[in-house]
């Protein structure tokens, strides 16, 4: 569901705000997320050699100054499935002081379909996890 920052502002939580290039919105859901899944449908085939994510709310509240980053859970492992049955699990580092996209080369395949599955979470103060970016990358 939507929240409030700090100030009072609604803030958003959807699906599509972990791919919207912005850093500082996110996907969110209550509690640990562990077996969510978001499912990417991509334009058509595209090649894919490199996924990756930030598994937290990389956002600091305009307002408070309140890192969400530290404040909620952080995704140390994920399952992504491309269309054609390739699986990789990836771990990340839940470190909470780096908001870095955590990337994985995975073998190169083309596929209209990418599921990314939550297997694990480090836990924060705030029991709600995010995804603030995702990221899919043909071979460079």
């Amino acid at each position: 569901p939507p929240g409030t920052d700090s100030a009072g502002n609604k803030v958003t939580y959807v699906p599509e705000n972990a791919t919207d290039g912005r850093a500082q919105t996110a996907w969110r859901c209550t509690g640990p997320a562990t077996g969510q899944k978001l499912t990417l449908r991509l334009s058509g085939a595209t090649d894919i050699a490199e996924v990756g994510l930030v598994p937290g709310y990389a956002k600091t509240d305009p307002a408070s100054g309140t890192d969400r980053y530290a404040e909620n859970n952080r995704i140390t492992k994920v399952r992504w499935t491309l269309a054609d049955g390739v699986s990789i699990v990836q771990r990340l580092d839940p470190d909470p002081s780096s908001r870095a996209m955590q990337v994985l080369r995975v073998p190169r395949t083309t596929t209209d379909t990418v599921i990314l599955e939550i297997l694990a979470v480090a836990h924060g103060p705030r029991d709600t996890t995010a995804i603030s970016e995702i990221s899919l990358a043909a071979a460079r």
